[in-house]
Order: structure tokens, then sequence, then C-alpha cells
């Protein structure tokens, strides 16, 4: 294992930034993914197996560009299942399906509907 020279990684800025544009929606975001990856790595030192640093930034910038999509990614709303109300019971305007549905999906005790 040899370890990562900072000093090579400017030889390889060209290619990373190629390969954020295809990763990102816009040429800001592709700089901004670029510097974000260097900053990570040269926050501690790195070490290589095989001796190719240009697979390892790619690799790492990839992990960069996931890592921010995972923390931006808006939170996922969570409803109990009390408060879920999957029949339309509204049967002046579709009766068999919503027997169907009410059978299917029966009414749990202490479920509000949606008209209340």
């Amino acid at each position: 294992m040899q370890r990562l020279d900072p000093e090579v990684l400017g030889a390889h800025l060209g290619r990373l930034l190629r390969t954020a544009s295809v990763l990102c929606d816009s040429r800001e975001s592709a700089e901004d993914l670029v510097q974000e990856t260097i900053a990570r790595i040269l926050a501690r030192p790195r070490w290589l197996r095989g001796g190719d640093e240009l697979a390892y930034l790619t690799q790492a910038l990839r992990n960069t560009f996931l890592t921010s999509k995972r923390t931006a990614a808006p939170p996922r709303a969570v409803m109990a299942l009390e408060e879920f109300d999957p029949a339309d019971t509204r049967t002046d305007e579709r009766p068999q399906e919503a027997l169907i549905i009410g059978q299917v999906f029966p009414r749990l005790p202490g479920c509000r509907s949606r008209s209340a």
C-alpha cells in the first residue's frame, strides 16, 4: 500500500470535474462536488491499494456525491397506522369499488374518517 500524495491531486482535477459534471445538474454543482471531495481527501492521510490514484479519487467523488444526495433528500413523512384511512367510502360515486375497498381495508377501531 502506498500513501496518496496530495501533490498529485491537481493532475486529476480535470478528469474529476468531467466525472462530476456527469453526476451533477450544473457546472457549479460539479465544481462544489469536486471541492468537497478534495477537502475530505485532504482532511486525513489516505492509503491506496494498487497505486491507482485516479480510480481512488473517482470512487471518493462518487461516494461524496451519494452522501450529499442522501443527506439532502427530504425526510419521509411517517404516519401512524391510526391516522391512515385507505378506504374511499364515497358510495355515491363508485359503490362497487367502495365495497371492495371496505372489505380489503376494514376500518380499524379508533380511526378517523377523512370527512371528520
